[in-house]
């Protein structure tokens, strides 16, 4: 093989199974193999890479693959972000579902709250108004003392609630 003025021989010498070649890089040889009077022979020769390999990057150049490379974005397989897109969908659905269960949950708690406060609000008129007459004729004097609990409001006697403070 000789050698014309300029030409350069690449020797590999490493036991790399593969070359990485950037977005950039990819670009500029196939944007070359398109230049008037270059032959895809010559580019492949320059570049050191098999012709099905140039073919290959002006197809994918021509269905627009490249250009997600030439912002320097990642590029995944289709059957991998098939799947993502799927993992998606499945953890929407289970996102629609909680926010179902605590929307359910919330009118739960708001019911429960009602019930309790109304609850809260019959016993107090039960005490006063039972048929043994007024409070203090139970015992004394009585207070509405609002719960530990937060329930509502609770009627105590006065020594009741000094024994218990």
């Amino acid at each position: 093989m000789t050698l014309n003025k300029g030409e350069q021989v690449e020797v590999v010498t490493s036991v790399q199974r593969r070359r990485r070649w950037a977005a950039a890089e990819k670009r500029a040889i196939v944007q070359e193999s398109y230049q008037p009077g270059m032959s895809v022979s010559a580019v492949v020769r320059t570049h050191g890479i098999a012709p099905n390999q140039l073919f290959d990057w002006r197809r994918r150049m021509e269905a627009g693959a490249l250009t997600a490379m030439a912002a320097a974005d990642n590029v995944v397989p289709e059957r991998q972000l098939r799947e993502l897109e799927a993992k998606v969908h499945k953890l929407e659905r289970v996102l629609g579902q909680k926010t179902v269960e605590n929307e359910i949950l919330k009118e739960a708690v708001r019911i429960g709250r009602e019930k309790n406060s109304s609850r809260d609000s019959r016993c107090a008129e039960w005490m006063v108004s039972s048929e043994s007459g007024s409070p203090e004729s139970r015992g004394g004097p009585v207070e509405r003392v609002q719960t530990s609990h937060g329930g509502g409001l609770d009627l105590v006697a006065p020594s009741a609630r000094a024994q218990s403070g």
